[in-house]
């Protein structure tokens, strides 16, 4: 018999020291220019920061303490608070968790992996930049953990092509250590550039909508995302070949690396209606503004769940069935709506009660500074705590606060929102922090010190690049 996993003390602590200070609080009259109601919201949002950031009961069963706790401390009632768990973004996300379970049924990202790595050829290090590059274009549509998988055994298929008599072992670790940790960079960059990417993003997006009465569409998060990507796959690769694990390596020619990647062969039927279907449901999205001239109720939402009917109604050819069928929505990351659910919930308390007003009070002094400085902060704090939280839960965590910087009117909510959503998902130093550094800590070609290490100066200049394109586009496209 298995004996019971120990649990964490931090777990424990957690737990308890949340629950004290939960009743503490409550005990205690409110301050002054926040009311009662207000007052057990902030409550509620402390008990569950604390949840989340120690993990003291599952990250996903935090997001329903709101409909727990709000109704039963007389803020909101029940069917008020459950019906705040649920937004049209939500179904966005929906949808992009069938099109990337699609993908992955029929092995798309992987063969959009070998058609482009069989190109690849040249220099160590432009294999390094070509499987970075792809597996960031995968990460787009695909969960950043289904990109790695598909491009470890490419990747490490590589390296091993690369071993010779006459190479130098010590550069060829260095290599293969550079593309382990490169595909699991990739991967997590990757998912910056569309709202799909991540569900951190959708995350975002969603409880943005709450707190502002904003919409951040799929073209509006691309032209942040996408710009973030473009910039910061490079400026890692150069991390990881010139500074942290530096190689110099014989040339591949391209033969070499097709033996060592495999031949994705021909487009079979299957492929290319699914990927009829995914460049459709693309079009729309960036094509939004024309397609609302013809059916102005449009959204992109609407566009998520019609991928989504298609993929279930399209024959994958005879015999096959559907494209899509829904024994296969079993491995879809169905608790995260909960989770999200949970965010949305607490950021409309926020808003309905005067918690909003109360916290852009209390945070009046720090508008006095720059917008960057402000910016700057907010960017370190996020990306601090998402090292050791789940992304999703930070954003959950972080956004609603953001209403205390945004009431100074120095800084666009949408840039607030940026930036809390890229610094979220940006964490890099721990192996545990994202499931792309955890397969790749895996391989057993890495160690803790050498990816904090590695990690330290992504987080570092990663604060310097989110604000740098969020600013930048902020100055064209707000």
């Amino acid at each position: 018999m298995t004996p019971p996993a120990t649990r964490p003390l931090s777990q424990t602590v957690g737990l308890v020291g949340g629950l004290i200070v939960f009743a503490v609080m409550l005990s205690v009259a409110p301050p002054e220019g926040l009311s009662v109601a207000g007052w057990r919201v902030l409550c509620v949002g402390v008990l569950m920061t604390v949840f989340w950031f120690t993990e003291a009961i599952p990250v996903t069963l935090t997001g329903v303490v709101p409909f727990m706790a709000l109704p039963l401390l007389g803020v909101s009632p029940a069917d008020k608070v459950a019906a705040s768990y649920f937004t049209p973004v939500l179904f966005l996300i929906l949808g992009g968790f069938f099109m990337a379970t699609a993908m992955e049924k029929w092995g798309m990202h992987k063969r959009i992996a070998l058609a482009a790595l069989a190109r690849a050829g040249g220099s160590a290090r432009s294999i390094l930049l070509a499987v970075m590059a792809t597996t960031a274009f995968i990460s787009m549509f695909v969960s950043n953990s289904a990109a790695t998988l598909a491009m470890l055994p490419v990747a490490l298929a590589i390296v091993a092509a690369t071993l010779s008599p006459g190479t130098d072992e010590g550069e060829h670790r260095r290599f293969g250590q550079a593309m382990v940790l490169g595909i699991a960079y990739g991967a997590t960059l990757g998912g910056f550039g569309l709202i799909i990417g991540s569900p951190g993003n959708a995350a975002a997006v969603a409880i943005f909508q709450k707190v502002y009465d904003q919409e951040i569409g799929f073209a509006l998060w691309a032209a942040f995302g996408l710009p973030l990507v473009i910039l910061s796959v490079p400026l890692a690769w150069l991390l990881l070949s010139r500074l942290i694990f530096p190689f110099r390596l014989a040339g591949m020619d391209r033969d070499a690396v097709r033996g060592a990647v495999g031949d994705p062969g021909h487009w079979s039927a299957t492929d290319i209606r699914l990927v009829t279907i995914l460049c459709i449901a693309l079009a729309a999205w960036i094509g939004m503004p024309f397609v609302r001239m013809a059916i102005p109720a449009m959204s992109d939402p609407h566009v998520a769940m019609l991928a989504a009917v298609a993929l279930f109604l399209v024959p994958a050819g005879p015999g096959k069935g559907p494209l899509l069928t829904w024994n296969d929505t079993r491995v879809m990351p169905w608790h995260l709506l909960v989770l999200l659910g949970g965010g949305l919930a607490l950021a409309e308390a926020i808003k309905a009660t005067d918690l909003s007003q109360w916290l852009q009070l209390q945070f009046a002094g720090a508008t006095a500074l720059s917008p960057f400085v402000q910016l700057a902060v907010l960017a370190l704090a996020t990306l601090f705590v998402t090292e050791f939280v789940t992304n999703t839960a930070t954003v959950s965590a972080f956004l609603p606060a953001t209403v205390a910087l945004a009431g100074s009117g120095h800084i666009d909510p949408v840039t607030l929102g940026m930036v809390t959503a890229f610094a979220a998902n940006w964490g890099f130093m721990m192996p545990a922090g994202t499931p792309s550094l955890a397969l790749a800590y895996g391989t057993g070609r890495l160690t803790v010190p050498q990816m904090a290490w590695s990690g330290f100066f992504m987080d570092a200049g990663g604060v310097l690049l989110i604000l740098a394109v969020v600013l930048g586009v902020g100055a064209v496209v707000l």
